[in-house]
């Protein structure tokens, strides 16, 4: 990764050079260019859905969806103009490995790993989103991301129990 994955990278170009080396180390994935609902909807034919969408260009999670039918895969594509990669769906626990190696050292090492998952508020039938995500320890590390992503709604109340 020519900058360790930061925000910024191509994706298909680090799934690329990673493929070419362990081939089964990478799920299928096609980056959609022309026709980038027929394209998806051929990769969806080929693999079988659930298929995962997201940005080429991406950001800790930022836009990817597990799509499970053509009608979300249309929705997906005409809310995100960016160039889209397609990616077989595999299940089970994400995890985030952070390895490093000097450059003039032989050997790196992995100096941590991290299990991956969504953020989410659950809703009290009291707060609003926006106290929600002020209140919860770890969206408020991110909080102006997340105000911004959620501005339109930021003053509703989520029913209680109501994930966001």
């Amino acid at each position: 990764m020519p900058s360790d994955g930061v925000v910024g990278e191509s994706k298909w170009a680090i799934l690329s050079d990673m493929a070419a080396g362990s081939p089964d180390a990478v799920p299928p994935t096609v980056l959609l260019a022309d026709n980038r609902v027929g394209a998806a909807k051929r990769f969806a034919k080929t693999h079988g859905f659930p298929i995962v969408l997201k940005p080429e260009m991406g950001e800790r999670g930022r836009e990817v969806a597990i799509i499970r039918s053509n009608e979300a895969l249309r929705s997906y594509i005409a809310a995100n103009p960016s160039a889209t990669l397609a990616q077989k769906y595999v299940g089970g626990l994400e995890f985030g490995v952070f390895f490093v190696r000097l450059p003039d050292e032989t050997r790196g090492r992995v100096i941590s790993v991290a299990h991956k998952q969504p953020l989410v508020v659950v809703g009290d039938g009291g707060r609003t989103l926006e106290r929600l995500i002020l209140d919860d320890a770890r969206a408020v590390l991110l909080a102006h991301k997340h105000l911004r992503r959620h501005r339109e709604q930021l003053h509703r109340v989520p029913d209680d129990g109501e994930r966001v």
